[in-house]
């Protein structure tokens, strides 16, 4: 098959009407294991050609149906939204699960993976000690108190306990081998002393071995040199720990060019709310970027399979002579015959890059919504591009600036794109490469 068959039979089947069979694109946006007392906005984040509703159940018992998105104030983001409410929904104190199911106006549904929160209506759930450390004035057989705090952010996770709340004071802090326990159940905050600006708080990454961390407004870094290929956070072992970065700026302290840096290595289940990662060589890949700022960085801002990516803002991706060709906003990349899939890009905006857009191969069941890229300069080798599988993704009110679009066949030396139930709604870039694409219904060509 023709690159220009290919090209001409997705035209067809896209201006062919309702055939469009495939279930809905969707995903929680919540950091799961919340313990929550009051009324908790559950939002998820969900697209179909024909639209959406989602119908939200509490252990199994029908509670509550979403028909139309609206903005969630708790997260900012348009989303189908549930008033979770553990009162009113006679939960029982400890571990609630929500689950959640999207249903499109043609009667394709699809099952969103269980969610648990905790209901604590009297708040007395986990730890609720609050414990001071200072690096330079603690001590670690003092009482963790303002007055007598410790020394070490190991020793005040300890004695914060499960869920508790760990005040830093301005200072340099080692995460590496914590070892306080890979099964809590709850989040244990980590965050600057009141008063204390968090700019001032250092954390230095590693291997925490601790589940559940929640780093609130404190710097995360790493030191890693021209020659090696490390993560800023990692989890090891059996059981992947979890990691909560609220409102943090992430960074490698030698710069983008230096070495082969991320944030989040192996088995770490992690979700990024608000804050800035830069001076990396890849942005966060993980299960939730929300509110979040990725520059400076020479490789890929967001890539892999299920991730929900809303509201975020992108600026200065650029090679940087570090020899990193990879350098795109958004990568779908994948060994045959694996796939990847569930991934949402939802109002993100991308400048001043020196990059590729938008790249994938084999990729199913995702949605590029909202989506805004603009190239520094123009350079050839920058395509946005697609190749092999596509099933089940839609393309909506996407403008691709500075660089040409490409629906990659062997006349470029990879194999055919083929396109399945692929939906382009409001689609602007300045070229389609080597194609016309006037008979694509839904694109309007810049």
């Amino acid at each position: 098959m023709t690159y220009r068959t290919t090209l001409a039979l997705l035209a067809v089947a896209l201006a062919s009407g309702p055939l469009f069979a495939a279930r809905p694109v969707a995903r929680w946006d919540v950091v799961p294991y919340q313990r929550v007392s009051g009324v908790f906005k559950v939002g998820v984040v969900a697209f179909h050609e024909s639209g959406v509703n989602v119908l939200f159940k509490v252990d199994g018992r029908k509670k509550w149906s979403a028909k139309r998105p609206t903005k969630n104030d708790r997260t900012g983001v348009e989303e189908y939204v549930f008033p979770f409410d553990p009162v009113k929904c006679k939960c029982k104190p400890g571990p609630v699960t929500l689950s959640a199911t999207a249903t499109s106006e043609g009667g394709e549904s699809y099952d969103l993976p269980d969610l648990v929160l905790y209901a604590d209506p009297n708040g007395d759930l986990g730890s609720r000690k609050v414990v001071y450390v200072d690096p330079v004035k603690g001590n670690d057989f003092a009482d963790a108190t303002r007055d007598a705090p410790v020394k070490t952010l190991g020793m005040g996770i300890k004695k914060a306990e499960d869920g508790g709340t760990v005040m830093l004071a301005a200072g340099r802090y080692r995460l590496d081998k914590i070892g306080i326990g890979k099964l809590r159940e709850y989040w244990t905050t980590v965050q600057p002393a009141p008063g204390v600006d968090g700019s001032e708080v250092k954390v230095e990454g590693g291997r925490p071995v601790t589940d559940k961390l929640r780093f609130r407004d404190v710097d995360i870094f790493a030191k890693i040199g021209p020659d090696a290929n490390l993560a800023i956070y990692v989890g090891e072992g059996r059981h992947p720990l979890f990691a909560w970065f609220d409102s943090c700026r992430m960074y490698n302290s030698e710069g983008r060019g230096s070495g082969r840096s991320m944030p989040f290595g192996n088995r770490l289940m992690a979700y990024v709310t608000g804050g800035r990662t830069s001076d990396v060589t890849h942005g966060p890949r993980c299960e939730l970027v929300r509110n979040h700022t990725v520059e400076k960085i020479t490789g890929s801002a967001f890539s892999g399979s299920n991730a929900l990516i809303a509201n975020c803002k992108v600026s200065d991706i650029d090679s940087d002579g570090s020899g990193v060709i990879a350098s795109v906003l958004y990568e779908a990349q994948i060994q045959y015959p694996r796939w990847v899939d569930n991934v949402i890009l939802f109002n993100v905006e991308a400048d001043n890059c020196k990059s590729r857009g938008l790249v994938g191969s084999r990729l199913r069941d995702s949605a590029f919504v909202n989506v805004k890229f603009a190239t520094a300069a123009r350079d050839e080798g920058n395509l946005t591009r697609f190749s092999l599988g596509l099933d089940n993704v839609i393309f909506r009110n996407v403008e691709i600036s500075g660089q040409d679009w490409i629906w990659v066949d062997n006349e470029f030396g990879l194999e055919n794109v083929e396109p399945k139930d692929v939906v382009m709604e409001n689609v602007k870039v300045d070229n389609y490469l080597g194609c016309d694409v006037s008979g694509f219904a839904g694109i309007r060509k810049k």
